[in-house]
């Protein structure tokens, strides 16, 4: 059992050799380390001792192939052992653990792990300028460090820096081609850089080979709304709906949307849908759409009953109810004064920016359909007191 043991050892151990001339791993070295220090024992083992020890073959196994094993199932998950150990040994955010950082880099001014160290200290300690200076250096190393790309980006999107943002990913996608997450990153800079169909290019893209994705039709959904073509986002919301379980956010802007298409029986079931949803906000966002409707439609005692529900949901709401003159005529009969600590919900400032921007869509459509109808009111008044 021995000397299968040391046979097995043997052969991990001139594989991580190459394995190391190969890809220069910090982890193969450990292993190599180990590897050696057990093979040691064992012929000491073999060559001074002729009756078998249990606990001695375990240490074996366990030091000479489980340890070897499990370095290498961390080295192809790309988990590299030094990094765990000064992720442990760094894990403040002092001026010792940033002066022994630099330390590092002045003796080993081109190790790129060191670099991101830093750049990592300088992000958590909101030094964002800093933190690029690290990351460009480590691409100056590293050209084809896509992962440093990506974190690039994050940190100008922190800093606002849309366009910094939108050349750092295309350079990403330029070199990789298949980035799905640089090209989801893209599409959503564009979008924050209100550059719309840019945003949309990158989406469509996308789905021809993501069909099955809920964030590219979702995203592609909002995009459209803020180009203003509401069946193209309602038929993206709608696919994004049927493939997530969290749907209940495409569900409220699909209902928004038949609103803005005057579709109020459309509108209502997607509200009824989601009203008793988890998501408080958005049960209280479906309660007030259907009061809205219900006082468009007469249904005033429907109306407080809804409206009445929406704020117990989230108080907060009262400022849309408040900026809404169709609510006025029920303000007696509502409740606008509920207090809560918190409103259980999900909903991104991106989803809630696009709910304000389609309310706000509605009720340009609504006055405009208002004074429009005033306007055909006025001349048929016109036409009959010609008549007479």
């Amino acid at each position: 059992m021995e000397i299968i043991f040391l046979i097995i050892i043997l052969i991990l151990l001139i594989t991580t050799v190459f394995e190391y001339l190969r890809k220069k791993n910090s982890n193969s070295i450990i292993e190599i380390i180990i590897e050696i220090i057990v093979i040691a024992i064992s012929i000491i083992y073999l060559l001074n001792t002729t009756a078998k020890n249990t606990i001695v073959n375990s240490i074996i196994l366990t030091l000479g192939i489980v340890f070897p094993i499990i370095i290498k199932i961390l080295t192809y998950k790309k988990i590299n052992i030094t990094d765990i150990y000064y992720n442990i040994k760094l894990n403040d955010n002092s001026l010792e653990t940033r002066d022994f950082i630099l330390e590092k880099i002045s003796k080993h001014p081109m190790n790129p792990r060191w670099h991101k160290r830093l750049a990592k200290y300088y992000e958590e300690n909101i030094q964002y300028e800093k933190a690029e200076e690290e990351y460009f250096t480590i691409i100056e190393i590293e050209p084809n460090n896509y992962q440093t790309y990506y974190d690039l980006s994050k940190i100008f999107e922190i800093e606002n820096k849309i366009n910094e943002q939108i050349v750092i990913l295309e350079n990403l996608i330029s070199k990789n081609p298949e980035d799905y997450n640089a090209k989801m990153k893209l599409g959503m800079a564009y979008y924050n850089n209100s550059e719309y169909k840019e945003a949309a290019i990158i989406y469509q893209r996308l789905l021809k080979t993501n069909p099955g994705k809920y964030d590219i039709y979702y995203n592609l959904g909002m995009t459209y709304i803020m180009l203003n073509d509401f069946l193209q986002a309602k038929e993206n919301y709608e696919k994004a709906a049927r493939i997530n379980s969290y749907h209940e956010i495409s569900n409220l802007s699909i209902g928004q949307i038949n609103m803005i298409l005057r579709d109020y029986d459309e509108a209502k079931k997607y509200f009824f849908e989601e009203k008793d949803s988890e998501d408080e906000k958005i049960s209280a966002y479906s309660y007030y759409y259907l009061a809205k409707i219900a006082l468009i439609e007469g249904e005033y005692e429907k109306a407080i009953l809804y409206s009445n529900t929406a704020l117990e949901l989230y108080p907060s709401i009262k400022k849309v109810i408040e900026s809404e003159l169709r609510f006025k005529v029920i303000y007696g009969k509502i409740e606008l004064n509920y207090q809560k600590e918190e409103t259980k919900t999900n909903i991104k400032e991106k989803d809630e920016n696009i709910i304000k921007y389609l309310e706000n869509i509605y009720n340009k459509v609504d006055t405009l359909t208002d004074n429009i109808e005033h306007q055909l009111q006025s001349n048929e008044n016109i036409d009959r007191e010609i008549e007479k």
